[in-house]
C-alpha cells in the first residue's frame, strides 16, 4: 500500500514538474489548429491590428446584445396609402461623414421557434437625410427581403462611396409583411 501511495506522489510530482516552463507556451488545440490552418496566424495579426481599433467605435448597449424583439408596430395593411408613409428615422446630435451603412434585422423566437427577421419589411428603401429631412442619397431599394429564403436575418450592408456628410438615415417600408 505504501509503495502505491510513493508512485502517486512521485507521478503528482512529475505532472506538477512537467507543467513549469510550460505556462508560456501554446496549448495543444492552439498547437493542433495552428498546423493545420496556415491562416491562422495571419488571422491573428489581424486581430492584433484591428483590436485597439475597435476602442474608439461606440459601444453597444447591454440590452442590445444578443436578440431583440425589436419594434412592434401595428398597422392594418401591407402597404401606405395615399401620402402616408411607414419609416423610421434617426438622427444624429450632428452631421457625420458616413461611409458605410450596416442594417441587422431584428429577431425574436416565437411559437415556430427562431424569427430571424422579425419585423423585416418585404420591400423598403434606406436614404441618407440632412436635419431636415431632405434626402442626400438612395442606398438601396430592396425588394422581396423578407420573403427572400436565402437571407435569413443576415445584415444588409451599404458602401457609401464616397461618403456622405449627413444628419440622418430613413428606413421607408413600402410593403410590410401582415402578422395576423
Amino acid at each position: 500500500m505504501s509503495s502505491v501511495l510513493g508512485w502517486v506522489k512521485i507521478l503528482i510530482a512529475s505532472c506538477g514538474l512537467a507543467g513549469v516552463g510550460v505556462a508560456n507556451e501554446a496549448s495543444w488545440d492552439v498547437r493542433l489548429a495552428d498546423s493545420f490552418s496556415g491562416r491562422l496566424k495571419e488571422i491573428k495579426s489581424e486581430l492584433e491590428i484591428l483590436t485597439p481599433a475597435l476602442v474608439g467605435l461606440p459601444k453597444i448597449p447591454i440590452d442590445d446584445q444578443g436578440g431583440t424583439g425589436g419594434y412592434a408596430g401595428v398597422y392594418s395593411q401591407a402597404s401606405p396609402s395615399g401620402d402616408a408613409r411607414f419609416a423610421v428615422e434617426v438622427i444624429w446630435s450632428k452631421a457625420t461623414p458616413v461611409d458605410l451603412i450596416a442594417l441587422v434585422p431584428a429577431r425574436r423566437y416565437n411559437a415556430n421557434g427562431l424569427d430571424a427577421q422579425y419585423g423585416l419589411p418585404d420591400t423598403f428603401s434606406v436614404e441618407l437625410i440632412d436635419a431636415a429631412g431632405k434626402v442626400l442619397r438612395l442606398l438601396a431599394t430592396e425588394q422581396n427581403a423578407a420573403t427572400d429564403p436565402v437571407r435569413k436575418g443576415h445584415p444588409f450592408v451599404y458602401q457609401v462611396s464616397p461618403p456622405v456628410e449627413a444628419a440622418g438615415l430613413r428606413i421607408s417600408a413600402n410593403k410590410l409583411r401582415l402578422d395576423p
